[in-house]
């Protein structure tokens, strides 16, 4: 069993053996028996992605199933839950299984589903139909299409011996299909013994080719000129790209990181999903965000670029703060390995533009600075509304178009395009996706080639405090300044006061006492007047 859920094995074992607390280390091995006798050994595997371990350390342990399976393995289950979306993490899983057991391992594979308690048959059927990724259909036509609904949640006897009725069917199907031979321990030293005889096979033809030289990243970047046709150059390419084994160094394609940002509810992951070709990213019509984290996929566009395409959690989403939603927007510049190429600026065609894009549009500066216009992309949503009113992206326009959206699109040299999500026609979608690339190169041209990086993130960021913090001792002078002067003019109001109030007091005396001298004389003048 490879998984991280331990409930299933215990489900099928129909006793408790594998205990769900802290992490398995190293491979375990429980025994029961069918109601009809049979014997069956389950063996848990550690988990995949346990970083508290080394990949080395988890692949050796994996290796180690095979010692306990004494006669050999004939069925690997792989478990992955329903409640959570199927993320590259689980691809990535399946690529290591491949790795390590060979692609022979798919013969032996069924897909066991657990939390799917609320899925009917159908509804499980139709969620496979409609929202399955690729890559996991890919393996699931490779393995028959094994898999199983497992409700670990049910304390109906019978719904749980069904489930394991059902498990058993594809293990008896499997040991039909190949001959009753398991996965065997030599069966796996055979693979591993093919594959290095395949790779030592083609590095002497290589080496042939370039006259024994040691072959290098550099020379396998000069494959195609070293080919002697086209036909041979793109054989040989293929079996590098498709082959995991064969490949001593990495496909160095250009890479191009393009973010998705704007408002909830514009349709940043439907665009998303367009771009990669496929339904990766979660795209639901609801209240709140879907995207709650940045999530990150890739796509090889043919004789284009690959691309790695990161949705961000959508501003203005009331069901989280505003300050973890800017924490994780953040994020992006360190998933996005060499830099931001463009920003994808979401809006829909379909809803009037309102106060919160523009609010939008000022947070995301606020983020990333102003600098972030050099790699602005606006997105129009909706395409399909436009397409049934038979309107264009210019006719949208002349409706009128909100003042802040002018200067946007000024700043940004003018770069839109419009994206029907919708539309299943795959002629469109590569126009679609390559009126975006053409917008791409053109920022790279006008940047100079040189992406938005977390460095230049950072560096901006520090201008920024730098500034603010000049501008605050600034402001801090000047408010000083003025109280100086303030007070200044307080005193001085204050003396010319006291002066006006002494010239008042001097002139009321210098009245008082001339107005008592008059008195006086009078008083004397009438003293003699009497005598």
């Amino acid at each position: 069993m490879l998984g991280r859920i331990c409930t299933t094995g215990n489900n099928i074992l129909g006793q408790n053996k594998f205990s769900s607390e802290g992490a398995f280390m190293h491979c375990q091995m429980y025994s029961t028996a069918t109601p009809d006798g049979q014997m069956i050994n389950v063996i848990k595997t550690p988990g995949m992605f346990d970083l508290s371990v080394s990949e080395d350390f988890i692949s050796k342990e994996i290796i180690n199933c095979l010692t306990l399976a004494e006669e050999g393995v004939h069925a690997v289950l792989f478990v992955l839950s329903m409640k959570n979306r199927i993320t590259q993490e689980e691809e990535y899983a399946l690529n290591t299984l491949q790795r390590i057991f060979g692609s022979k391992i798919l013969e032996y594979l069924i897909f066991l589903l657990i939390d799917g308690e609320k899925f009917e048959a159908k509804e499980f059927e139709d969620y496979f139909r409609e929202c399955c990724p690729e890559f996991l259909m890919r393996v699931l036509r490779f393995c028959n299409g094994r898999k199983v609904l497992f409700n670990n949640m049910t304390n109906d006897e019978g719904v749980k011996a069904e489930q394991v009725n059902q498990v058993m069917a594809h293990v008896a199907a499997i040991s039909k299909k190949n001959d009753g031979k398991p996965y065997t321990e030599d069966m796996y030293r055979n693979i591993k013994a093919e594959q290095v005889n395949q790779v030592m096979a083609h590095v002497a033809a290589i080496s042939k080719k370039n006259d024994g030289k040691p072959y290098t990243e550099d020379m396998y970047r000069n494959i195609k000129s070293v080919a002697t046709n086209e036909e041979e150059s793109h054989s040989l390419d293929d079996t590098f790209q498709h082959d995991p084994y064969l490949s001593p160094f990495p496909i160095s394609e250009p890479v191009k990181n393009i973010v998705l940002v704007g408002r909830t509810g514009n349709g940043k992951s439907a665009t998303g999903n367009t771009i990669l070709g496929q339904k990766m990213f979660t795209s639901e019509l609801q209240a709140g965000g879907v995207t709650m984290e940045c999530v990150m996929y890739r796509t090889a566009i043919k004789d284009g670029p690959i691309i790695n395409v990161i949705d961000t959690p959508g501003l203005f989403d009331s069901s989280v703060s505003a300050n973890y939603i800017t924490t994780e927007i953040v994020k992006c510049l360190t998933m996005a390995e060499g830099g931001i190429h463009a920003f994808m600026f979401v809006l829909s065609a379909g809803n009037r533009i309102t106060q919160e894009e523009e609010s939008t549009l000022d947070t995301l500066q606020l983020i990333f600075d102003s600098k972030i216009l050099d790699y602005f992309i606006v997105v129009f949503t909706g395409g399909d509304k436009l397409e049934a009113n038979e309107q264009t992206l210019d006719d949208y326009f002349s409706e009128g178009c909100p003042k802040f959206l002018t200067g946007v699109l000024r700043l940004c040299g003018g770069r839109k395009v419009v994206f029907n999500n919708m539309t299943k026609d795959k002629v469109k979608n590569a126009k679609q996706v390559k009126q975006l690339l053409a917008h791409v190169e053109a920022i790279e041209k006008n940047n100079g080639g040189k992406p938005y990086t977390n460095q230049m993130h950072r560096m901006i960021k520090e201008k920024g405090d730098k500034l603010r913090e000049q501008q605050r001792k600034v402001k801090s002078k000047k408010l000083a300044s003025e109280i100086e002067v303030m007070k200044q003019d307080l005193e001085l109001e204050h003396d010319e006061k006291m002066r006006r109030m002494t010239q008042l007091l001097e002139r009321r005396l210098k009245q008082n006492s001339e107005a008592h001298e008059r008195a006086m004389r009078e008083m004397r003048e009438a003293m003699r007047n009497y005598k």
